[in-house]
């Protein structure tokens, strides 16, 4: 199903807009960057490409991205910055908690949060329990083979999986879990014709 070039396109998505700072995990395209990366471009990339609907999976991020340098322009978003590294969902939910500065924001023509926090520069960009049921009803209405989650261990309350464990349930009932080293795919069997 895949020739080289179209593993090219699709790494040439993924990295598009490296050197500004992006949503890591949003569903739709920004109306701020909307030839950014989403998982409906991708998606759309695969099923041009032929690639069957029941056997692409998308997947739901348990951590995050973190920028700082980041000046306060919207709020952060699609402004210069210096990548830091990936953040525990743990730890971005311990940094909302606190009185740290951190305001956390919604992009809804991408269906993503994100966070900044002004003073220190710092922006983050993550999966919630929001985007994540979104993700679910995604993957139901275009009839993919599920979704899955990486990593399971950044979510020590169970908040993620448990979002998109009920929403899969409310829409479609009992589905099976496969274990995986570090997380779970939800598998759309009964959704797939």
């Amino acid at each position: 199903y895949c020739p080289v070039t179209f593993h090219r396109e699709v790494a040439h998505l993924l990295s598009v807009q490296h050197t500004l700072i992006r949503h890591h995990a949003n569903l739709l395209p920004s109306a701020g960057r909307p030839d950014g990366y989403s998982v409906k471009r991708i998606t759309d990339a695969y099923i041009r490409r032929g690639i069957p609907r029941n056997k692409i999976v998308i997947g739901a991020a348990f951590y995050g991205r973190e920028w700082s340098g980041v000046d306060g322009d919207n709020n952060g978003l699609y402004r210069p910055g210096k990548g830091v590294g990936s953040v525990s969902y743990r730890k971005i939910k311990s940094l909302l908690s606190q009185s740290n500065g951190y305001v956390p924001h919604w992009d809804a023509s991408a269906k993503a949060p994100y966070m900044y926090n002004p003073e220190s520069k710092r922006f983050i960009s993550y999966e919630d329990a929001r985007s994540a049921k979104m993700k679910v009803d995604y993957a139901f209405a275009h009839r993919l083979g599920g979704i899955m989650y990486w990593e399971h261990f950044s979510d020590s309350d169970g908040e993620l999986a448990g979002a998109i464990i009920s929403q899969a349930g409310r829409l479609r009932g009992d589905f099976p879990l496969f274990r995986t080293p570090g997380g779970f795919m939800l598998y759309c069997k009964k959704n797939v014709k």
